[in-house]
């Protein structure tokens, strides 16, 4: 049995080009419906990969159909076609390789840079720590009960038994005061 022949080598080039100058979407499809399989096997043999070359022959004739009236005429569409097609295989080859690499570089320094971050938050957690214990016992204890147990003003309140504003302004004198203590040790 012989095997049917590719409609892309069928189809006249000029047949295509009057196609493309009507620039009407049914006539676009129509080359895309004749074209398609030529180029996604080019694309193909360049990625070696199904997705990617789906990709590339959508962007060609993205790109063709944008251009269409800025093409230069008299145009071998099948030929130009094919050379984008390779062309457009090649950039996105070289882009997913970038990806690649940026992603193993990533990889390989991003449990470094979270251990890094892991031993720089226990060092200020215990610069705090110590920092407090310079603190008079009333403010600390508040202060403790604000950013260590998570305590609302109210709870601080009612089971310090003092006002709303004096929880407020011992937490914030804490505060103010801890940074002074612990100004040398961090650049603001």
């Amino acid at each position: 049995m012989a095997k049917p022949k590719n409609r892309f080598n069928l189809v006249s080039n000029s047949y295509l080009v009057q196609l493309l100058d009507l620039g009407k979407e049914n006539a676009f499809t129509e080359i895309y419906d004749v074209c398609y399989k030529r180029l996604y096997k080019e694309a193909y043999y360049v990625t070696r990969d199904k997705e990617l070359a789906d990709d590339v022959v959508q962007n060609v004739f993205i790109a063709i159909w944008n251009r269409r009236e800025s093409l230069p005429r008299p145009l071998n569409l099948k030929s130009y076609l094919v050379v984008c097609c390779r062309h457009e295989a090649y950039n996105q080859l070289q882009k997913a390789r970038k990806i690649d690499e940026y992603k193993q570089v990533y990889d390989n320094t991003r449990p470094a840079i979270i251990e890094e971050r892991l031993i720089e938050n226990k060092e200020i957690y215990t610069q705090i720590l110590k920092a407090m214990q310079k603190l008079p016992p009333k403010p600390r204890k508040i202060f403790e009960m604000a950013y260590l147990q998570h305590c609302t003003y109210q709870e601080i309140v009612e089971e310090r038994g003092i006002s709303l504003q004096t929880a407020k302004n011992e937490v914030c004198s804490s505060v103010k005061a801890l940074r002074q203590i612990l100004k040398g040790h961090y650049i603001q």
